[in-house]
C-alpha cells in the first residue's frame, strides 16, 4: 500500500478523534514567504481563547462564536489555530508571545489519555498560510471579520491489518504482518 498523507485513502476517524472543544487563535505578522515558518522571534500580536464551538456542519467545519481582539485596521495578520489546546495558561506567558514559543509548545501533548482511551486530540493549522484583515472600523460581534482555517491532528492514526499476506514487488516474496507496536509515542521533544 501507498503510505503517507497522500496514501491510498484517508480514514474519517471516530467522533471523539475529530471533536473540537476549545480553540486558541494566535495573530502575528510575518512576510508572505515564511508565514508559519517565520523567525522564531516573530512576536504574537494577539491571541484569543474560544471556548464555545457551536456546531459541526455537514462539510466537517466547526464554527466558533465571535471573540473581540485588538487588531490594526487594514493590516494582514497571519493566523495559527490550535484546537483542543488543553491548559492554556502558557498562551499569555513569555512562551506564548513568540511564534517559536507557540510552535514549540503545541506538540508537547498531542492528546489526553485516561483509563478508557484517548480524547481531545490537539489539532493545529494545516498549512500555516491563513491570514485575516480587519477592513471595517465597525467590526463587531454582529459584524465580525472572519477567516477559515483547516486544522489537522498532531498525532497520526496508525491502522494495520493483523493478518494477510502482501506480495513484494515482482512477486519475489511475500510479507505477513503478525503484530505491531508503536515505539515512538509523541512526548515532548520527539
Amino acid at each position: 500500500p501507498t503510505g503517507g498523507e497522500a496514501g491510498d485513502s484517508t480514514e474519517v476517524g471516530q467522533t471523539y478523534e475529530n471533536s473540537i472543544n476549545s480553540v486558541l487563535v494566535f495573530f502575528y505578522r510575518a512576510d508572505d514567504n515564511n508565514n508559519i515558518n517565520a523567525e522564531a522571534s516573530t512576536q504574537i500580536d494577539e491571541y484569543a481563547h474560544l471556548t464555545t464551538v457551536t456546531e459541526e456542519k455537514e462539510n466537517g467545519s466547526w464554527v466558533t462564536n465571535p471573540v473581540q481582539v485588538s487588531l490594526d485596521l487594514n493590516t494582514p495578520y497571519n493566523v495559527i489555530v490550535v484546537a483542543n489546546p488543553g491548559d492554556i495558561s502558557w498562551a499569555g506567558t513569555e512562551e506564548g508571545r513568540t511564534l517559536g514559543g507557540v510552535r514549540d509548545h503545541i506538540y508537547k501533548q498531542a492528546w489526553k489519555e485516561s483509563g478508557d482511551g484517548y480524547t481531545d486530540f490537539v489539532m493545529s493549522s494545516e498549512d500555516g498560510t491563513e491570514t485575516i484583515i480587519v477592513k471595517d472600523e465597525n467590526t463587531s460581534e454582529n459584524n465580525p471579520a472572519t477567516t477559515n482555517v483547516d486544522v489537522e491532528r498532531l498525532a497520526a492514526r496508525v491502522d494495520y491489518k493483523e493478518t494477510g499476506t502482501y506480495k513484494c514487488e515482482d512477486n519475489i516474496g511475500s510479507v505477513e504482518i503478525t503484530g505491531a507496536a508503536i515505539i515512538n509515542q509523541l512526548t515532548a521533544g520527539t
